[in-house]
């Protein structure tokens, strides 16, 4: 009997210490839930800051592009303003050119009509002087004539003198009409010139007047060019500070980005050690579960060996029953032993199923445990190769896009300086113009 109550003692030891570690077991299987719940969120905030810096990045490197097309927008309108401006002032001076082309052929054609009556004029003269000179010759014959010739030779001398004053009338008359023409000749020249100074002042009043007019206009659009270049400055100078802007959060960016892969990468490590540490853990747990089935199969044989052993005290109760009243009050306690033992194997049977389902929950727990482990390793995994992908592919992004939008900056200096030195060109050639105009 005392080896039966040795027996049942261990047994309830065994029990009590398998339900122990059953409870040891739970409560790791729990914190292991726990801490992969925590994991899990941990990760899901990295996932969302690095989305917040993502859209950052993407708010920035809008505000740059817009800033972009605005110095484009208004660059091309200054030069679309300079092209038409541009395009005015010549076809203006094309157009004066033209006019003072066809003042100089009238001028050339008016001169070479002044030369031509001035020619008619001096060969006129001369042949009045050759006409005044024959006249005096023959004055100077006639008169030597009269003293030394008769009346026939006074007729003769008379009917040449006569001829020869009709030649003089109409030499006179042709000069009279030269001298007219000359004065025609030089009261159009007169007018001519006369009309020429007053075109010319018209023109230089007009030309004047019309360069005063550039010139304010000149003034204007040099100030609305300048309020432009301003504008264009300025935003110039705001997307130099968006682009600062854009590089300082771009650098804050890179350094969360290296702190948070930092800390993925100690995550990482930490969740590597302890899915290892799991691994161990429910390899523990295994071994317990192992050691569990064992002490179950001995209690099994213990319940077998202790069956056998009532079978022996039923069989010894049959022999005590010859004894009765020697042995009726340890009949009594043998029945009493008997209703524990009874009660203890049912306990033990419930016991047992209970541990059976218990064991088997465990070991459901402890495959889930594997299989959260083994996707948590892949996660990370996962999560390690994206973000040394997103990191290679933003600091790609990030250089090409800096070096774009320097590419830009340079080219719309280089636009401005070429526009400044066009409108420098055109100033110094209506100056040009305007002095040409003058000098005439």
């Amino acid at each position: 009997m005392d080896a039966i109550k040795k027996k049942m003692l261990a047994m309830k030891l065994d029990k009590e210490n398998a339900m122990d570690r059953a409870d040891q077991v739970e409560t790791k299987l729990k914190e292991k839930e726990d801490e992969m719940t925590k994991k899990e969120e941990e990760m899901g905030e990295l996932q969302k800051k690095f989305s917040q810096l993502q859209q950052e990045l993407d708010t920035a490197q809008e505000s740059l592009a817009g800033a972009n097309t605005n110095l484009e927008a208004t660059e091309k309108r200054a030069n679309d303003t300079l092209r038409k401006e541009l395009d005015a002032v010549t076809e203006e001076l094309e157009n004066k050119d033209n006019e003072l082309a066809e003042e100089e052929n009238k001028k050339a054609e008016a001169e070479a009509e002044v030369q031509a009556l001035t020619r008619r004029i001096r060969l006129i003269e001369e042949d009045l002087e050759q006409t005044e000179t024959r006249l005096t010759e023959a004055t100077q014959k006639l008169e030597e004539a009269s003293k030394g010739c008769g009346r026939d030779a006074l007729k003769v001398l008379d009917s040449r003198q006569t001829a020869e004053d009709s030649q003089l009338e109409s030499l006179e008359r042709q000069t009279d009409e030269a001298t007219e023409l000359a004065a025609e000749n030089e009261q159009r020249q007169a007018e001519l010139r006369l009309h020429s100074t007053n075109f010319k002042n018209k023109i230089h009043r007009r030309g004047r007047k019309v360069l005063e007019n550039r010139s304010i206009a000149d003034d204007e659009r040099i100030n609305t060019l300048e309020e432009q270049l301003k504008e264009a400055k300025y935003i110039a100078e705001d997307a130099d500070r968006k682009y600062d802007e854009a590089a300082r959060k771009l650098a804050i960016t890179e350094g969360d980005l290296e702190r948070a892969e930092s800390q993925v990468d100690k995550e990482v490590d930490e969740a590597e050690e302890r899915a290892s540490v799991a691994t161990a853990k429910a390899r523990q747990l295994r071994d317990e579960l192992t050691i569990v089935n064992i002490n179950l199969r001995s209690l099994q044989y213990s319940e077998e060996k202790l069956e056998e052993e009532l079978r022996v005290v039923g069989s010894n109760m049959k022999s005590l029953e010859i004894s009765e009243q020697e042995a009726a009050q340890r009949e009594e306690s043998y029945e009493e032993t008997i209703r524990n033992l009874s009660e203890r194997l049912k306990t033990a049977s419930s016991k047992e199923t209970h541990l059976e389902k218990h064991i088997q929950e465990l070991k459901f727990k402890v495959d889930e445990a594997e299989q959260r482990a083994t996707e948590a390793e892949r996660q990370v995994a996962k999560l390690q190769s994206e973000v040394d992908r997103l990191e290679e592919q933003r600091a790609l992004t990030a250089e090409r896009e800096a070096l774009q939008m320097q590419k830009e900056l340079d080219e719309a200096e280089d636009e401005l300086l070429s526009e400044k030195e066009r409108y420098k060109g055109i100033s110094e050639e209506l100056d040009q113009t305007f002095a040409e105009l003058t000098g005439y």
